[in-house]
């Protein structure tokens, strides 16, 4: 079968000018850096298409990205073929995210599926032109901001429990209970709030969001009063018959 040489819109969900525009630039960067990207749109069932079928059509080879768009799937993004080049590359754990963040239902309500396509191929393109290849998607959704935020502030309230801890059995300064739940509030802070941020963006806000919200939360948790109260005696026998 017959098959355009960059890409084949069969579900016909790009603009022309899109459609137009990012055939060029397909092309372009074909020839400016080796890497072959193909992009091929069908609803499912209206487009008999094996492997073979395009293999045959595009002569696929390592170097290679076929990407499959189907607008009636839960997920519209699908790789139907990744070269050997590519996947030494760009490694497993980035097409997932890929998929999941461009191809996902919520995304496409907001931005459409000519939007979701142009913004999946650039990013593509990015990635496979950096020496160093990507390892998480590059840039920082709102939702996923939200997220780490949300983990940072429990990684403070963590820190500011522990923190109010009294000293007790061999524990004999409060700071030792802070060491001692460190590995949940680093694992919280660090490793799930600040360590997606800090790899999918190099702006300086997300950064200073979760700090402020890590330690908004510790300052939080020691402004309330104890429970039980420290004065607080306890009841006296005196009186009791």
């Amino acid at each position: 079968m017959w098959l355009p040489h960059w890409k084949f819109d069969a579900a016909k969900i790009l603009p022309t000018k899109t459609r137009g525009d990012l055939n060029t630039e397909l092309k372009q960067f074909e020839e400016r850096t080796g890497w072959r990207l193909r992009l091929l749109t069908a609803y499912e069932g209206e487009l008999t298409l094996t492997e073979d079928d395009i293999r045959a059509a595009w002569q696929l080879d390592s170097r290679t990205v076929v990407v499959g768009v189907d607008p009636s799937s839960p997920n519209i993004v699908a790789f139907r073929y990744l070269g050997s080049d590519v996947q030494q590359k760009l490694r497993r754990g980035f097409w997932i995210e890929l998929q999941s963040r461009y191809g996902n239902i919520f995304y496409i309500r907001e931005e459409g599926e000519a939007a979701a396509i142009t913004n999946l191929t650039s990013t593509i393109e990015g990635c496979l032109t950096k020496p160093e290849g990507c390892y998480v998607v590059p840039g920082l959704p709102r939702d996923q901001f939200y997220f780490t935020l949300v983990l940072s502030i429990a990684g403070g309230l963590v820190f500011g429990f522990a923190s109010k801890l009294e000293p007790a059995g061999w524990v004999q300064q409060p700071w030792v209970w802070t060491v001692l739940f460190s590995p949940l509030w680093i694992i919280l802070f660090v490793s799930l709030g600040l360590g997606p941020v800090i790899s999918r963006t190099s702006e300086p806000w997300p950064v200073l969001g979760n700090v402020a919200g890590f330690v908004g939360a510790i300052f939080l948790f020691r402004a309330l009063p104890n429970f039980p109260p420290r004065d607080l005696d306890p009841p006296s026998d005196e009186g009791m018959v």
